[in-house]
């Protein structure tokens, strides 16, 4: 079942909503909010647009101009950082700096060049064919599984610490007061 990702409004991780559609179609979403944030604490936003979701798959219907502004810009650096052969380090901080809400991506850019080249190439392929499709043809379809395996942070399982109970006293043992009577006699004596 697709679950719709949240982005925090403070540090920019991906997590999810809580928000579960399965096999509906011109679902619209304006406004909501989710949170705490898995990383911060912080409040996160659901994006906002018309979606269908069909099986594992979210197609976006219309998204606000802010979405496509974003993929511009985003291709832009990815474009101008591949040219320069530029580090990891540098397309990392360029991203935060210049789109701070797409600096979640930045956790899936491979550690090597050469890695890092050919994920810079497809998410630039990616990028470019989002930002020439004809107008005519708004919608774009997202595969949730892929997405969420890659992207959405899990808050990890917090384990309680087992509660150490303390030794029950006996009423004829020694009391633990160091008298040296029992504990029925000492300080367990019944009122």
């Amino acid at each position: 079942m697709p679950s719709v990702p949240a982005f925090c409004d403070t540090c920019g991780t991906v997590f999810n909503s809580g928000i579960f559609v399965e096999n509906s179609a011109n679902i619209s979403f304006a406004g909501n909010i989710s949170g705490p944030c898995p990383s911060c604490g912080g409040m996160g936003h659901v994006p906002d647009g018309v979606f269908n979701f069909i099986g594992n798959t979210i197609e976006i219907l219309s998204a606000p101009e802010r979405t496509i502004k974003e993929l511009t810009n985003l291709a832009k650096i990815l474009q101008e950082a591949k040219a320069k052969s530029e580090t990891r380090e540098q397309v990392v901080s360029r991203i935060e700096k210049e789109l701070p809400s797409l600096s979640g991506l930045t956790k899936l850019l491979p550690e090597n060049k050469s890695e890092l080249y050919g994920f810079l190439a497809l998410v630039l392929a990616a990028a470019q064919l989002f930002s020439q499709a004809p107008p005519t043809q708004n919608s774009t379809t997202i595969n949730v599984t892929q997405v969420i395996q890659q992207v959405i942070t899990e808050p990890s399982a917090v384990k309680a610490a087992p509660v150490q109970a303390k030794k029950k006293i006996g009423r004829n043992e020694t009391c633990t007061c160091g008298s040296g009577l029992k504990y029925k006699r000492c300080c367990g004596a019944l009122k």
